[in-house]
């Protein structure tokens, strides 16, 4: 887990025109940048004061020069599907390398809650294996900026919102 709050710190701490060439809205499959108030979750606000950084499913171990495309299908075919967009080795070394072993690690304790799921359902505790094989779960990592000076009331870390 630090590894991953020291890497998320580090791509946050780039240059905004370097972090835009990674924006989400050039991503046909929502992953990539969002900078500071690029979403607003409550349209009485002037923007949400946050930026995030999207993955979605990528193999542990395909190289990282062999990453797919935005809009090449990957081997989950789930319902967010195609590749990540990462920055270069040379400007984030081990940022990708981070974020997959968390990405999985995570995937895979909620991957075993669904035996805990079928049990308590009175179901046989594989019941879910083959419905959760192709995870369509996006990972964000985020970085809220600290607001000093005088206040807007309406550039909030978020609007009201559900999950």
């Amino acid at each position: 887990m630090a590894d991953v709050v020291g890497q998320a710190k580090r791509f946050f701490d780039l240059p905004s025109a370097e972090k835009m060439e990674f924006d989400i809205h050039k991503s046909d499959n929502f992953k990539g940048y969002t900078p500071l108030l690029g979403e607003n979750t409550d349209p009485e606000n002037r923007g949400d004061l946050h930026e995030g950084f999207d993955i979605g499913w990528e193999e542990l171990d395909r190289p990282a020069d062999t990453q797919l495309s935005s809009t090449e299908p990957s081997s989950n075919s789930g319902l967010i599907q195609g590749g990540n967009v990462w920055p270069s080795t040379e400007v984030l070394p081990g940022f990708r390398e981070a974020l997959l072993k968390y990405y999985h690690a995570v995937i895979a304790l909620g991957k075993s809650l669904f035996t805990i799921f079928a049990l308590a359902l009175g179901l046989a505790e594989t019941f879910f294996d083959d419905k959760v094989t192709k995870p369509a779960a996006i990972m964000r990592i985020l970085h809220y900026p600290p607001q000093t000076g005088v206040i807007d009331e309406r550039v909030i870390g978020i609007g009201a919102h559900t999950e």
